[in-house]
């Protein structure tokens, strides 16, 4: 599963319109396509569903709102079909999660942009037969979850166990105004 779309806005940009879009392809269509194939995935001798969500379902950045609230939708999806399938039809239901960093596809030039949010940098981008190389892989020998490239799996991992050391990262990379307010002392 591999449908998504993205939407580049700050939250007080938002356009209802553009986000249920969003979530009726990124999320709904997800689970309308794991529901389809249920019956065929039940018959098979060793089946595999690769969902692909993002870095940013593991680890949000700013002005992409919406877009990381629906990968990280997909992570939770993926994790619950996980346990769900797993007694599913002859062998059990692999469920596998692919989180893929930044792709060079036309997603970033396809999706809504209302007040020009900089471009990424996509000189360390992965290309699209990178992506499907590691969803072949997945299919062969399933795994819960795979970042594409192990920084993005420290990324996610950094978000878990110092979530503001994780923020000034991101806003240093992503050459943000200010960094992370300093944790409060106080309780």
């Amino acid at each position: 599963n591999n449908a998504g779309v993205g939407y580049r806005a700050r939250v007080e940009e938002h356009e209802p319109a553009h986000v249920e879009r969003l979530f009726r392809t990124n999320v709904t269509g997800l689970l309308a396509s794991c529901q389809a194939a249920l019956p065929l995935l039940r018959s098979g001798v060793a089946p595999v569903v690769v969902n692909v969500s993002s870095v940013v379902g593991r680890r949000a950045v700013p002005g992409h709102v919406a877009y990381c609230a629906s990968k990280a939708a997909v992570c939770s999806i993926s994790e619950s079909l996980r346990i769900e399938w797993a007694r599913e039809g002859r062998a059990g239901i692999a469920v596998c999660t692919l989180d893929p960093g930044l792709t060079t596809t036309g997603f970033f030039d396809a999706q809504p942009n209302p007040r020009c949010l900089p471009e990424p940098d996509m000189s360390t981008a992965d290309g699209p037969e990178e992506v499907a190389r590691h969803v072949l892989a997945l299919d062969r020998d399933p795994r819960p979850e795979v970042f594409l490239r192990p920084k993005w799996r420290w990324l996610g991992v950094l978000a878990l166990v110092a979530p503001r050391r994780g923020d000034s990262l991101i806003a240093r990379r992503l050459g943000a105004a200010r960094a992370a307010p300093r944790p409060s002392r106080h309780v």
